[in-house]
């Protein structure tokens, strides 16, 4: 049996739970482009803080996320671990960005790489104003206020900074 005690060890089952969920779409679709190696965590480019987020939801009274700082060198600066009450995975996946940011822009950091495995939510963040009728209105509204402030603020995918495109650890690439 396996004992989740911490924020840590809870994401780590979701990692996992997505690499097997990885590899049995590469057993089940030879032609997948799923690779059988594990991603591993990427330094951001010099002179830039990395800021690594994630989130789990189960209903909307138990959902959570958190979020860890770290600068080129691997070297973590800060870290977070909140409880939400939101809708969706998709809002609970948003509020740990929002708080991710917030905390990095406290740090006063001025450059920053995104890196979540939300990738659906890179249309919403690029145009913010197409999903603000939607259930997610309020949280894209704040989060894209964050990503506008005077900071320079890239996602990470693909092993290179792609503008506001999220990479996916669980979805296979299109």
């Amino acid at each position: 049996m396996l004992f989740i005690q911490s924020t840590f060890n809870k994401f780590y089952v979701d990692y996992i739970f997505c690499l097997r969920l990885q590899q049995a779409a590469s057993v089940d679709s030879p032609s997948s482009s799923i690779t059988q190696n594990p991603r591993l965590w990427a330094p951001p480019h010099k002179d830039f803080y990395k800021l690594n987020t994630d989130a789990s939801w189960i209903s909307i009274d138990n959902a959570g996320g958190g979020g860890v700082i770290r600068n080129d060198k691997g070297i973590w600066l800060a870290g977070f671990a909140s409880k939400f009450n939101a809708v969706s995975a998709a809002s609970a996946e948003l509020l740990a960005i929002r708080e991710g940011l917030l905390l990095a822009w406290e740090k006063q950091i001025k450059f920053l790489e995104l890196e979540t495995d939300a990738e659906g939510l890179s249309k919403m963040l690029k145009e913010p104003k197409s999903s603000e009728d939607g259930d997610l209105g309020n949280i894209i509204r704040d989060v894209a206020a964050l990503l506008e402030r005077d900071w320079t603020v890239s996602s990470h995918g693909q092993n290179k900074v792609q503008g506001w495109r999220i990479s996916s650890l669980c979805l296979p690439s299109s």
